[in-house]
Order: C-alpha cells, then sequence, then structure tokens
C-alpha cells in the first residue's frame, strides 16, 4: 500500500511539474495549427506571450477548461516560435517545451520549431497529438544556438519651431541625420549535457541619428565622407560611435553552471540578470537587476534540482510538492557590482491548494575583508496563496531592517541608503517600526457571470525590497509592487459578464497617508484620495469587438489638489481614458483597429490620440494617427497638432526580419531605435509616459530589425 502511496504521489508530482505543453498539426492549406497547454486548473488566469505576440504587448488570453487552459492559434509552415506562459501575472516557462533559448532575463524562452514538431507529433502515433500527450521531456545533450536582436536604421529630424532644450537654443529647420545600429549576438545551450551556457556579445550600439550631419557640429559632406569610409574600411567601430573606447562591441552577459538531478549551479557577470522571482503578489528579484553592470560585480545561484522535488513528495505522500529553494551570494546588492549580498527563498505547495514562499535578502560591505562587519540591510518577505473553493487569497508580508555604516573619512556613523530605491537615507532607530514593513492582501473570486476581487494593501515610509529596481532606466518597480511610501489602500476590482457580448467593470480605491508622524507626499495628513477606474469590452461577432476605460482622481481636501505638471490645481481629474474598436475583414482590408487616448497623467499638458493600425495584403501592417494637445501653463508649445505615418512588413520569416518607415511630426508613437522602432509605445490606449513626445520635432526613419 506504501509503496502504491508513494507511487501515486511521485506521479502526481510529475504531472504537477510538467503542467505546460505545446503540439501542432498540418491542416490542409499548409498552415500549422499549434495547441498551446497549461495544466494548472487552480490559476485564475493564464496568457501565452511570445515573439508572435510581441510578448506582454499583445499576450492572448488562454480558454480555462477542467484539466487547465488551453490556447489554439494558426501559423505559417516553417514558423520558429519563442514563447512563456503568463500565469496570474507570474511568467511561467514551458517545462516541456520541445526546446529551450536563455531569454537573457536569467529565465527561459520556450522554443518550437513547428516543421520538426509536427513531424514528430505525427512519428509517435501515426498522427498529430492532442495537447498534452505529444511531448516526452528530453535529456540535455551539448548544443548550442544562435540568437539575435539587431537593428539597423536611418533617421532625418527637423525642428520644427524654435525652442530650449536646457541651455541650448534650438532653432527651426534641419536638425541632424545619420545612421544607427545596435546589435546583439547571444549563445545560449550546453556545452555538454549539465554545463548550461550563455553569452551575449555587444556587437554595437549606435542610436544618436547624427552622424551623417549634426547642425553646427558636422556638416552633410563630411560626415558622408567619414560614414563611407569607415562602412569599408572598419564598419564595427564606425556603428559604435557613441560608445567609449572600451566598450566598442564588448562581454554584455556571461552565465554559465552545471545542472545535476539534485543540484543547479548557476553564475552570472556583468550586464547578465539576476534570474528573477515572484512571490505571489510581488516580483521580489526585477527581471532587470543585473549582475554588476560596472563589470566588477556578479553572482552564484545555487538551486535544489527535480529528484529533490521528487523524493520530497514521495517522502510526504504527495503532502509537499514542488519544492524548490535557492541560495546566492553576490556582488551585486547595489545593482553595479560594489556591494556584497545575499538572496535565498524556498518555496512549495502544500496539500495542493496552498502555496508559501519565503525570501530574505542581506546587504553588507564592499570590501572583502568586510563583508560581515557591517549589515546594512534585511529583508523578510512572505507570500502564501491558497485556494478555497471558488475564491483564492493571495498575501504578502515585508519587514525590513536597517544599519548604518562608519564614514571612515569623516570618522562618524553615516546612515544608510537602499540602492536603487526612492526611499533615501534611512533611521536605523525610526519609534514607529511600522514605517518598516508592507503588506499586500487581496482575496479572489470568480464565476460564470463576474470576477472580482478585494484588496488592502500598505507601505511604510522605510520600507524597500532589494533586486527590485526604483527610479533607474526609468523603472517604478518598487512602487508597482509596493506602492507609494506612507501610504495605505483600500481596493475593489469588479469584473461582471450579463451577456456573452457585453462586460463592464469597476475598479476603485481610496489612499490615504499610513503614519501621520512621518513625512508624508500628502500636504494634508488628512487627506483621501479616491480613485475610480471603470471598463469594459462590447464584443459584436467573433471578429469585432470594442474595448474602453477611463482613470479619474478625486482628493478631498484643498491643499492635495492635483496640480499635475505645474498646471491649474484641480480636485478632481480624468487622468486618463481609452476606446478601442478593432475587427477582421474580407477584401482589402485584413484587420483594423481604432485606438483614442486621452492623457493628463502628471504631464504639463492634455493630450489627445488618435491612432488606425492596419492590416494591409501582402502582410503590411500601416499605422495613422494623429496627437493634439490642450495646454493650460505658461509653457505654451507653438505646435499643439502633431500627426504621423508609418509601415513595416515582415520580408523574411526564417530569420523574423521586419522592414520599417514612419514619419512623426509633432507626437511621436513609436518606442525608442533600441527597443524596436517598428512597435507602438502604448500604455492602454495612450502614449507610454516615458514616450519622447517630439513636440517641436519632426523625423523621417526608415530600416531593418532582425529578431531570432
Amino acid at each position: 500500500m506504501k509503496k502504491c502511496l508513494a507511487l501515486f504521489s511521485s506521479l502526481m508530482m510529475l504531472s504537477a511539474a510538467a503542467f505546460a505543453d505545446i503540439s501542432a498539426k498540418q491542416l490542409d492549406d499548409g498552415n500549422v495549427e499549434v495547441t498551446f497547454f497549461y495544466g494548472n486548473p487552480r490559476a485564475t488566469e493564464v496568457k501565452v506571450a511570445g515573439d508572435f505576440t510581441n510578448w506582454a504587448d499583445g499576450a492572448i488570453a488562454m480558454t480555462k477548461g477542467e484539466k487547465g487552459f488551453s490556447l489554439t492559434q494558426v501559423f505559417p509552415a516553417g514558423t520558429v516560435l519563442k514563447y512563456k506562459f503568463i500565469a496570474d501575472e507570474n511568467w511561467t516557462e514551458d517545462m516541456r517545451a520541445p526546446d529551450k533559448v536563455d531569454d537573457g532575463f536569467g529565465g527561459h524562452n520556450a522554443l518550437a520549431d513547428l516543421d520538426v514538431l509536427v513531424e514528430s507529433s505525427a512519428s509517435s502515433d501515426g498522427s498529430s497529438s492532442a495537447a498534452g500527450n505529444g511531448n516526452v521531456s528530453k535529456k540535455p545533450r551539448p548544443s548550442i544556438k544562435f540568437q539575435t536582436w539587431s537593428m539597423v536604421g536611418f533617421q532625418n529630424k527637423w525642428n520644427i519651431s524654435d525652442y530650449k532644450e536646457g541651455n541650448t537654443e534650438k532653432k527651426a529647420g534641419e536638425d541632424s541625420s545619420g545612421i544607427g545600429a545596435k546589435s546583439y549576438w547571444k549563445f545560449s545551450g550546453n556545452v555538454t549535457p549539465h554545463v548550461p551556457v550563455y553569452v551575449e556579445v555587444a556587437l554595437c550600439e549606435n542610436d544618436g541619428f547624427n552622424n551623417l550631419y549634426n547642425r553646427d557640429v558636422l556638416q552633410l559632406k563630411d560626415g558622408t565622407r567619414e560614414v563611407g569610409t569607415d562602412l569599408a574600411f572598419d564598419p564595427l567601430y564606425m556603428l559604435n560611435s557613441n560608445a567609449s573606447e572600451a566598450e566598442k562591441t564588448y562581454l554584455g552577459h556571461f552565465k554559465t553552471g552545471v545542472e545535476f538531478p539534485w543540484v543547479k549551479y548557476t553564475t552570472g557577470y556583468k550586464y547578465a540578470k539576476l534570474p528573477p522571482h515572484s512571490n505571489v503578489n510581488w516580483t521580489t528579484i526585477d527581471n532587470e537587476w543585473e549582475a554588476g553592470y560596472s563589470a566588477t560585480g556578479g553572482y552564484t545561484q545555487w538551486e535544489t534540482g527535480d529528484k529533490v522535488k521528487e523524493s520530497l513528495a514521495n517522502a510526504t505522500n504527495g503532502a509537499v510538492s514542488d519544492f524548490n529553494a535557492v541560495f546566492a551570494p553576490n556582488r551585486t546588492a547595489d545593482r553595479a557590482g560594489n556591494q556584497y549580498g545575499l538572496y535565498a527563498y524556498a518555496n512549495a505547495n502544500l496539500f495542493d491548494n496552498h502555496y508559501v514562499d519565503f525570501q530574505y535578502n542581506g546587504a553588507y560591505g564592499k570590501e572583502f575583508d568586510k563583508v560581515f562587519d557591517r549589515v546594512f540591510e534585511n529583508d523578510y518577505i512572505l507570500g502564501y496563496k491558497g485556494k478555497f473553493g471558488p475564491v483564492v487569497v493571495k498575501a504578502n508580508g515585508l519587514l525590513n531592517t536597517y544599519g548604518n555604516y562608519l564614514d571612515e573619512e569623516k570618522d562618524k556613523v553615516s546612515l544608510y541608503s537602499p540602492s536603487s530605491s526612492d526611499v533615501g537615507a534611512v533611521d536605523p532607530f525610526v519609534d514607529n517600526k511600522i514605517d518598516d514593513t508592507a503588506a499586500n492582501v487581496n482575496v479572489y473570486y470568480e464565476n460564470d457571470l463576474l470576477d472580482a476581487t478585494v484588496g488592502f494593501r500598505y507601505r511604510g515610509n522605510q520600507a524597500s525590497m532589494m533586486y527590485v529596481e526604483q527610479g533607474a532606466d526609468d523603472h517604478d518597480h518598487i512602487t508597482d509592487n509596493l506602492g507609494d511610501r506612507n501610504r495605505w489602500r483600500g481596493w475593489f476590482d469588479v469584473h461582471v459578464f450579463p451577456t456573452d457580448m457585453f462586460s463592464i467593470g469597476v475598479n476603485p480605491y481610496i489612499e490615504k497617508t499610513l503614519n501621520k508622524d512621518s513625512t508624508s507626499s500628502f500636504a494634508d495628513k488628512d487627506n483621501t484620495l479616491v480613485y475610480v477606474k471603470p471598463y469594459g469590452d462590447v464584443i459584436i461577432d467573433d471578429d469585432t469587438k470594442i474595448n474602453f476605460y477611463a482613470e479619474t482622481k478625486y482628493n478631498t481636501k484643498d491643499a492635495d489638489h492635483l496640480a499635475r505638471g505645474g498646471r491649474e490645481a484641480k480636485a478632481f481629474v480624468i487622468e486618463e481614458a481609452g476606446v478601442r474598436f478593432e475587427t477582421k475583414l474580407d477584401g482589402l482590408l485584413n484587420s483594423l483597429a481604432v485606438m483614442y487616448g486621452y492623457d493628463a497623467n502628471e504631464t504639463s499638458v492634455d493630450l489627445h490620440t488618435l491612432i488606425v493600425d492596419m492590416g494591409l495584403p501582402l502582410g503590411i501592417n500601416a499605422q495613422v494617427g494623429a496627437g493634439f494637445r490642450t495646454v493650460d501653463n505658461s509653457a505654451a508649445d507653438d505646435n499643439p497638432f502633431g500627426f504621423f505615418l508609418g509601415m513595416n512588413k515582415q520580408v523574411c520569416k526564417s530569420y523574423n526580419t521586419v522592414f520599417y518607415t514612419n514619419f512623426v511630426y509633432g507626437v511621436d508613437p513609436y518606442k525608442a531605435f533600441g527597443d524596436g522602432q517598428d512597435t507602438l509605445n502604448l500604455d492602454g490606449y495612450t502614449l507610454d509616459s516615458d514616450a519622447d513626445y517630439f513636440w517641436h520635432n519632426a523625423a523621417l526613419r526608415m530600416g531593418l530589425k532582425f529578431d531570432f
């Protein structure tokens, strides 16, 4: 009997560990039908994100069934997919994917060559397999794969009005012209069956677009001659013209290690990202946290292997499954690579419906002989997720303890400031210990009629998390996770589905000062901030739908009226709103999406945008749109109206090569060159807050992007 129970527990554990899959079958028209499967019915929402969805920007929701979630999509034959699942907002690898490649952020993307997958599925039983039946996990074998993300482009830029940028006067007229190029070469795989490696070389990084012409600096005839000469004699040096001499083509990421059934060891250096970690509601190790961008740091990570999970599941008769433990000393507690630190965590599923995760972070000394002389920061993070019938409870708690340090040059004790944080100098002896804590609890309920979440969170004035960025690279990841300092927030989110054709939801919250004795961002500490976001969908038919939303804020105290970038203070504002209409068509247009967005969120102007995104014959995607700014402050813009048009087309399927061109005048909805200038840079249906609005400028661009 015990042997049967042990065998049953082992099988249960293995099935839980392998809850993702992909299968494919050839269609009569030559295309390939692909079915993604995520076999964890305890999840509440699962999406597929990949290179075919522009990753998270266009992630596709999967349909929930009795055994898990599934999604069927059709792709052209010869397609090679890179993808991941997003389960309850957590990125999840497909452990049973036919192959995998390093994603550059400490994890892996699943890799599926559809032609090979069709052949293997057909040969396994004479026909295409159903999801969950067609793949068998393979032992690693020596194999190195090449990937690249590369762009080459041209831009000509004009100033369309006189304006001042810093201390420099900008006059109307041609501003600059140039050729830009970014190319990252990636090699990942196994050099031996148990030794993985990931190497990324930054081949060139030039996105200045001023190497042909730069007003008052470089004349066109001289720039053209120089670029032409260097392209012939020394092309990579020329394409790195904006980089320092030491970084003209350099080693960006380097990771390697050794993997055994009982333990996995990984080490990374320089720009290699730490392996990310999500602890229920919070991301506690940022996928953007580098192993030492100053080229002096690095990390090591010890992780339990699959044999540990299997043995523990057997020993507990399945009561403890998917156990994982990580211990990672590193020299990147300050992200630059100058401070020694540690993160460690352990998590497991208990009795099938309960998940617990405990993490510890520590920041230590900066010199090898004084690593543990002083402990500057300790983070203790607890997470829990439990399912009770149709109700899911998710909770996190955080406790920080801080130290100080001896400034030997000044011969005094100085305060410690957590790195890459919004906290600043901390008081290790703060009177109210709530300042060093944070928590987040939300309860989720789902049935056929509605989804509902009720939540509460707070963040003390000094609460922070190591290995999560705030401020650097325009990231706000600490406040995304914990909220603003010294605030508490209560909210609910109800999404109702009265019919198959219509849904509507509302997401309100109230926010107040947590500790009135600590510094607060509210001028009046009795102020209440009220936020309401209504949203909904109208599904006209299988091919046509409308989405809409609006975000509003109200402050109860006059002293805290919402000034928003120097404009007239108001108690009530509509910060953002948007509506999107999309449909699939037969004829000249294959698809049509029309988006209107209004954005007044922390900008000095109100921006209205109208964007039309069209799918044209021959695989061409085109965008056309306009922006209009209403000005409320003294820094009035001479050009309140802007417009743009652009197009892109995949010109080579095998190497996922996209040609793009666009013209922007007074408003720029596209991502920066290094992020893919063929892609719209949106937050909801408005321009992302870090977009270059291009108020005074116009530009003509064209280029090629390679991503394979």
